[in-house]
């Protein structure tokens, strides 16, 4: 049986309209490698092998990381969409947004 646990957190950005409330935060208790989720995967009646899951797996992520690097987003079903992100310093002009602004991708 699935069990999600939680925490309290309070937002601390005094810029935030939600400085100062409390929400709730889901606790990561593990963090699996490809490995173990692969392994995880054949606990479950999997006809395939752990190393053949496992290589799957390692393509998939693969192909996802270059599908993202060309500006694309790949939805995998329930799980969520996987696209790139950029974190960039802000400008006080529009032409002066450019791509030299990106801190990180």
């Amino acid at each position: 049986m699935s069990k999600i646990i939680t925490r309290r957190w309070q937002n601390g950005n005094s810029k935030s309209s939600a400085y100062g409330k409390f929400y709730q935060r889901v606790v990561v208790t593990e963090i699996l490698t490809t490995d173990e989720f692969a392994q995880h995967i054949v606990g479950h009646g999997s006809p395939y092998t752990r190393d053949v899951i496992n290589g799957v797996l390692m393509v998939a992520c693969d192909c996802l990381v270059e599908l993202c690097m060309d500006s694309k987003a790949v939805r995998l079903s329930d799980l969520g969409i996987f696209k790139m992100g950029v974190h960039a310093e802000g400008a006080e002009e529009e032409k002066k947004a450019n791509a030299d602004k990106v801190q990180r991708v």
